[in-house]
């Protein structure tokens, strides 16, 4: 950082001036006040460039006045020293505070750039800038937005997207509950016929519960419940079945002349 080198160098002239000669002031020949003062206006311009926001008389951007502070009689190297330390102490702070900023951003930005995925992804609808994919756009808007902002519209985000999965999900619980009173209502009837034709089928899957089939459905999903129909359908149409013979007279011209002969199908049973 260039203006962290500048401070630095400022500091250590000021440090070597100051036990050194020149510039002496009234009060204290071992003070150097122009290189104090000439430190502490480059500390402050450090404090301007990285929007540290330090105010107050230890961070004014007048040469003079540091100058003048420094050589009061009552200044000694020790104040010159507790303030120099003070405001290189509060610029490594606020360096400090921007690494930390940089990475609660990118934390932010990822989150942000995930919640715009999964919104897209279940087709939310929802739109500007807060839903953008930008992962760049995010973060930069994140490192001039103040903390209650980003919290704001990270929590804005997050109960827009959770009420778009509320509402798919309820859409797709109310289509599941369809598909398996459907399910359930053709397994009845199944059942239905299964007692009517005197099949005798039995278990669960004949049952004649409509809840029972409504609630292992739900349990299971429509493309089981699915499966259970087409079992039941294949049963009473191949395994439903009765003898059924027939017998006819035919007639032959060598003996016997006369003679009856019987055939037999299976067919499936009929209902009663």
């Amino acid at each position: 950082m260039p203006d962290r080198k500048r401070t630095l160098r400022f500091v250590v002239v000021f440090a070597f001036v100051s036990f050194g000669t020149g510039g002496p002031s009234a009060a204290d020949p071992n003070l150097n006040c122009n290189a104090y003062a000439g430190a502490a206006v480059a500390q402050n311009q450090q404090n301007v460039v990285q929007h540290c926001g330090f105010d107050g008389g230890r961070w004014l951007d007048d040469f003079q006045s540091h100058f003048a502070w420094c050589a009061a009689p009552a200044t000694t190297m020790a104040n010159l020293v507790a303030e120099d330390t003070a405001r290189q102490q509060a610029l490594t702070e606020c360096a400090n505070r921007a690494v930390e900023a940089q990475q609660a951003c990118q934390v932010y930005a990822q989150a942000a750039v995930g919640d715009a995925a999964a919104a897209s992804a279940q087709q939310c609808g929802l739109s500007g800038g807060a839903w953008s994919t930008d992962y760049a756009g995010h973060f930069n808007w994140c490192l001039t937005a103040p903390q209650s902002a980003r919290d704001q519209e990270t929590n804005a985000r997050l109960n827009q997207l959770a009420g778009c999965m509320a509402a798919k999900q309820a859409a797709a619980d109310q289509a599941m509950r369809d598909s398996c009173a459907k399910y359930a209502s053709t397994a009845v009837g199944q059942q239905m016929e299964n007692a009517s034709r005197q099949c005798n089928f039995t278990g669960g899957r004949w049952a004649v519960d409509f809840f029972a089939h409504f609630n292992w459905c739900m349990g299971v999903g429509p493309g089981p419940a699915g499966a259970e129909n087409v079992v039941r359908s294949g049963a009473l149409a191949s395994d439903c079945m009765m003898r059924v013979c027939t017998t006819r007279d035919e007639v032959s011209i060598t003996p016997p002349f006369f003679q009856s002969v019987t055939s037999c199908r299976d067919v499936p049973k009929p209902a009663h």
